[in-house]
């Protein structure tokens, strides 16, 4: 009984553990700029993380994205969300540029 009742917790926790990787999202702010980058589904906290370490200018961010989605693109388990709230959205469209390669390169 104790056996059974254990691997039902354990089910119960993977189970919940998957669901919040899943649904998981994080955003990163361009310094100097309205542009960011939402990151949703697995390991995007990690991406994030990468994201920052990658560029001095970038940080993560605490409050929510703000403007207009200028694009969406799937990596993987993950979907890139990229808004700008700039007058010419120049730095945006570079990162959908940038991140469009990316995931060119990856398959």
């Amino acid at each position: 009984m104790k056996k059974a009742s254990l691997l039902i917790l354990l089910v119960l926790l993977a189970g919940g553990a998957y669901a919040h990787e899943r649904t998981s999202s994080c955003v990163v702010g361009v310094t100097g700029a309205e542009a960011t980058v939402t990151v949703k589904g697995f390991r995007s906290g990690a991406a994030c993380a990468d994201l920052v370490a990658s560029k001095h200018d970038y940080y993560q961010r605490d409050t929510p994205p703000d403007g207009g989605v200028l694009c969406e693109i799937q990596r993987g388990q993950r979907r890139y969300i990229v808004r700008d709230r700039g007058a010419f959205m120049f730095i945006g469209r570079g990162l959908c540029s940038r991140i469009a390669d990316d995931a060119k390169a990856e398959r």
